[in-house]
């Protein structure tokens, strides 16, 4: 399971007053981490630096609003070693975040029902 800062998703909430908006950010964010972490995996594969640091900036910022702490290091982490040149050891980092996506997802879900409340589930009507 990943670490999840609590706190960071009790100030969306409280920032913004309207939780069903909190909720459909958490489900966007949740929803895109694993193109988030694919092409970061991707640039830093191929060596594109440019690539590399917008992904890496857009998976800090997304898992830093969600608090996905160990997201957030990761990411830390990656951008310092791409900045100063060190492409192999950002690629060994960023090459063990896809294994961790769906756990986070779901740390980040249930960590959002625990401050939120749970989600909505949709309702099915079936006509007889």
């Amino acid at each position: 399971m990943c670490e999840l800062d609590l706190q960071a998703l009790e100030r969306l909430a409280s920032d913004t007053g309207d939780l069903a908006f909190v909720r459909r950010l958490i489900d966007t964010c949740t929803a895109m981490l694993s193109g988030r972490v694919d092409r970061l995996v991707d640039a830093l594969v191929a060596s594109d630096v440019e690539t590399a640091l917008d992904a890496v900036l857009s998976l800090r910022v997304s898992s830093t609003m969600v608090g996905l702490t160990d997201f957030v290091e990761h990411a830390r982490d990656i951008e310092a070693d791409v900045r100063r040149g060190d492409l192999p050891g950002a690629r060994a980092t960023g090459l063990t975040l896809p294994s961790s996506v769906d756990a986070a997802v779901e740390t980040v879900l249930e960590g959002a029902d625990r401050v939120l409340g749970p989600a909505p589930q949709l309702a099915t009507q079936r006509a007889s």
